[in-house]
């Protein structure tokens, strides 16, 4: 994310109450994409063709097939509704946290996007996507998980950027040291690009599919 004339963000503190502050809070956003169940009806059969006509890249993911970096380049009609999706996510959400107008932003300069597709045993380990400004997945099929099968099957878990020690005398305060987040085929998260992530061994029958 950018912005047209390269004034520095305005530190944005929220308050609790009173004299009590929120300091390097981490700003997350979980979004019902409108229009999803025919956005995904067009996407799945066309991430399968892309899963069958190319090898994929090793990245963070162990097993599983990740397309190569180049999703919302494609003018793909399959691909189209998606990235504009995304596209207004990213601007709602960086105009909320940098409290700058809509218009002054320019998300779309270097937006990248890949196909995930992840089979039963495959999973993501903890990494990050700086110098990215934001990060974030969006389920495209969740896959068919059987009944009692694996818990958080091919969950987003989200770790606490403050480091190990909050699991210490932090957790006597309820804070957590990660946050699962199941898959749902309509939704979009966002998060940090410096917010180290993973994902959970997917233990489902067929094909789970994410951008």
């Amino acid at each position: 994310v950018t912005r047209r004339h390269g004034d520095a963000a305005p530190m944005i503190v929220p308050i609790l109450h009173q004299d009590i502050h929120l300091y390097f809070p981490t700003c997350v956003m979980r979004r019902r994409v409108a229009g999803a169940e025919a956005i995904n009806a067009a996407l799945a059969p066309y991430c399968r063709a892309q899963w069958q006509a190319a090898p994929g890249v090793q990245k963070s993911n162990y097993g599983g097939w990740q397309s190569e970096p180049t999703l919302f380049a494609d003018p793909d009609p399959a691909v189209l509704p998606l990235r504009d999706a995304v596209l207004r996510a990213l601007t709602d959400l960086s105009a909320a946290v940098f409290a700058t107008p809509p218009e002054t932003l320019r998300v779309a300069d270097e937006l990248v996007a890949w196909i995930n597709v992840n089979e039963a045993g495959d999973y993501n380990a903890q990494h990050v996507h700086l110098p990215s400004t934001w990060a974030g997945v969006y389920y495209v099929e969740t896959g068919a998980v059987p009944e009692g099968a694996r818990p958080h099957s091919g969950h987003l878990e989200l770790h606490d950027p403050r480091g190990p020690g909050i699991d210490g005398p932090g957790a006597a305060f309820g804070h957590q040291s990660r946050i699962g987040v199941p898959p749902v085929p309509w939704l979009l998260v966002i998060f940090p690009g410096y917010l180290a992530h993973s994902f959970h061994p997917y233990a489902g029958a067929t094909p789970r599919i994410s951008v």
